[in-house]
């Protein structure tokens, strides 16, 4: 038979309690990051403050921060992959004009 020693209750109350602190964690963490951001001058486009604004996992805030501080770029504090510029299209080939035949 188990002890009580073995038995550990969470209320909803508590386990709502916690969330809440965690997510208020990330929400401050993603405040200092756009901190950072806006000091060094740095735009942020709606997309990249959403993307941080989303983020709840409070290791990959921390990263973004210290990035934040020396980034070249928004982009660059995020990790974020440079896109490579679109390729020139490539040229129509050239139609070979119609000679008119020499039947006589």
């Amino acid at each position: 038979m188990a002890s009580t020693a073995d038995w550990y209750y969470v209320s909803e109350f508590s386990r709502h309690l916690e969330q809440s602190r965690e997510e208020g964690r990330a929400e401050g963490k993603a405040e200092a990051i756009l901190t950072v951001l806006a000091l060094r001058g740095l735009p942020v486009s709606p997309a990249q403050r959403a993307r941080i604004h989303a983020c709840r996992d409070l290791a990959r805030l921390e990263r973004w921060i210290a990035r934040a501080v020396t980034a070249a770029s928004a982009a660059q504090a995020l990790g974020e992959r440079p896109r490579p510029a679109p390729a020139a299209p490539a040229a129509a080939p050239r139609r070979r004009r119609a000679v008119p035949s020499r039947r006589r």
